[in-house]
């Protein structure tokens, strides 16, 4: 734990797998990297508390999170931002909640070069809670969303993509997405959400587009907006 204003940055050849809490809590940013090849897990809580530090999440394999016992597993105050790159899988477990206040939160998986459909999966208790900063989620393969929330009133207010999966509605503990003041686009290849299981929402703005297969599945819960680009889809139902 880091008390003072400095950073924290962890390195690590191999696999890096956090058992005890990463805390800076007085602005400081955290890095936290398992070099290729390698797991980056998380079992207990990473805060960048106290200012508006930023924490970054590397992971030369797998990145998987894990519920520490807390209420919030990995949290930066302030302005601080969330990132997490994983060369291949993201996997946020059961209960994991990821958040921030106004900064902005990014997951990325599949980040070697090439498309080799790794995915993104949400167990459907996990949630990013990106307070008034926006989400963005990509990876090759599917996705498969818990529950995304934002009060961001922008265009960029969510950013759900995926080249050649589907974006999946993981359970129903959460609205997958939670939106209600700006846009949210969803892009994929093999459908958004699904015929028996829709990805149920609260949004301000929707544009979404498939192709190839699938279709387009969303069960709004109150005003909705079809703005941008408009929700189009060129294969499958």
């Amino acid at each position: 734990a880091g008390t003072g204003g400095g950073n924290i940055v962890v390195i690590n050849s191999s696999p890096l797998t956090v058992a005890s809490d990463v805390v800076a809590s007085a602005g400081g940013s955290i890095t936290l990297t398992a070099s290729v090849p390698g797991n980056l897990t998380i079992n207990a809580r990473v805060v960048a508390g106290g200012g508006n530090g930023n924490i970054t999440l590397n992971a030369g394999t797998d990145l998987i999170i894990n519920d520490s016992g807390s209420a919030v597993d990995v949290s930066a105050a302030g302005t601080g931002a969330i990132t997490a790159v994983a060369e291949q899988k993201i996997t946020l477990n059961a209960n994991v909640v990821v958040q921030a206040v106004a900064g902005n939160v990014a997951f990325t998986a599949d980040n070697l070069a090439g498309n080799n459909g790794h995915t993104l999966f949400m167990n459907d208790t996990a949630l990013i809670d990106a307070g008034s900063g926006t989400v963005t989620l990509t990876a090759d393969g599917s996705i498969t969303l818990g529950g995304l929330k934002t009060t961001n009133a922008t265009a960029a207010a969510v950013t759900v993509t995926t080249p050649s999966g589907a974006v999946v509605d993981g359970g129903d503990t959460y609205l997958e997405v939670e939106a209600n003041s700006g846009t949210v686009t969803v892009g994929a290849v093999a459908g958004i959400g699904a015929a028996a299981n829709h990805l149920e929402t609260r949004l301000h703005t929707l544009q979404a587009t498939n192709l190839t297969s699938g279709g387009i599945f969303v069960l709004e819960t109150d005003d909705l907006i079809v703005g941008g680009t408009g929700v189009k889809t060129t294969g499958g139902n």
